[in-house]
């Protein structure tokens, strides 16, 4: 019977090539992955950190295992955005966060709230001394104090604003409470938020009621003048003292001052100049007692608008006179 030990023999030779076909190239793949590993991590490593810094992020750290990276060191919101950034980088495979840290808090801006019933501070100061300049400002209003604020070492006052808010009868007021915060604290700005009412408007006035007024003042004393000039008299003066306190009394009045003259025989000249500067002296002189000119129209009209006859003189000193007339 023939042998077959040749037989096994050749084919044992075979099993080892084909062997030898599958096993090294699966050790040649792990020697080259076990050299190689590192400069995957490290390449993968330099494209990362740079990634992050281009985004602000330079602060955190990223850490790979072969092609997998862990991010550390970064609060929730950077966490999110650095994992976003890592996994966009061509060759890695999987991204996992590890020691998320909370997102610190800012310091709360600075505010001062004055109210009748109080002031009330907010906000967060570098330390003791800045917070007892602050309450010092406060009890200076006199009125009951409301302190709520913080000492957090993260507060930088160089340059930080603090916001008053509230009422101020008056706008030198306003300004004075500004200054003395800005003592308080030198190195903030002042946003000084107080408001001043607004003026009340002025009284209204009756104007029938004014126009008789003022046509009485001077009935019973007319504004007279030194002869032939527009030199006040005494009376004059007196008369028209009285005039401005009625004025004053309804700042929303206005007037209108008529200057006249006698006829007298012939054409004079110097009627319409005199009428003129007598009207134009009343006015100044209201002025010169505090009426607004604006308040005030003067008119010459020579002697155009006679009340009576000139051919008497007491006609003619009935002519020469001042009307006032409330517009």
């Amino acid at each position: 019977m023939p042998s077959n030990s040749g037989g096994s023999s050749r084919r044992i030779p075979w099993l080892l090539l084909l062997a030898a076909l599958v096993v090294v190239p699966l050790i040649l793949t792990a020697l080259a992955a076990f050299s190689g590993g590192g400069g995957i991590e490290s390449g993968l490593s330099e494209r990362s950190h740079e990634a992050l810094t281009k985004a602000g992020l330079a602060n955190v750290d990223v850490e790979f295992d072969g092609r997998d990276a862990t991010i550390s060191n970064a609060d929730a919101d950077q966490a999110k955005l650095a994992a976003v950034i890592v996994t966009a980088i061509r060759g890695v495979r999987t991204v996992e966060v590890d020691d998320v840290k909370p997102v610190p808090k800012a310091p709360v801006p600075l505010a001062v709230a004055i109210a009748e019933d109080g002031v009330t501070l907010t906000g967060s100061v570098p330390d003791e001394a800045a917070k007892a300049s602050l309450v010092e400002f406060a009890n200076a209003r006199g009125r009951p104090v409301v302190d709520n604020l913080t000492v957090d070492p993260n507060a930088n006052l160089s340059g930080a604003t603090v916001t008053l808010s509230g009422p101020a009868a008056t706008a030198d007021e306003k300004a004075a409470i500004g200054e003395q915060l800005r003592g308080a604290l030198l190195e903030v700005t002042v946003d000084n938020q107080l408001v001043v009412p607004p003026a009340p408007p002025p009284p209204a006035f009756d104007r029938a009621a004014l126009q008789q007024q003022l046509t009485g003042l001077l009935s019973e004393a007319p504004i007279t003048f030194n002869a032939d000039t527009s030199v006040l008299t005494a009376q004059g003066s007196a008369t028209i003292a009285r005039i401005a306190d009625a004025l004053r009394a309804a700042p929303q009045a206005r007037i209108e001052v008529d200057g006249h003259v006698a006829d007298t025989p012939g054409p004079d000249p110097n009627a319409q100049p005199l009428s003129d500067q007598r009207a134009g002296a009343v006015k100044q002189r209201l002025v010169e007692l505090g009426i607004d000119a604006g308040r005030i129209d003067a008119f010459g009209f020579a002697a155009t608008r006679p009340i009576a006859p000139n051919n008497t003189s007491a006609g003619q000193e009935a002519n020469r006179r001042v009307e006032i007339i409330v517009l």
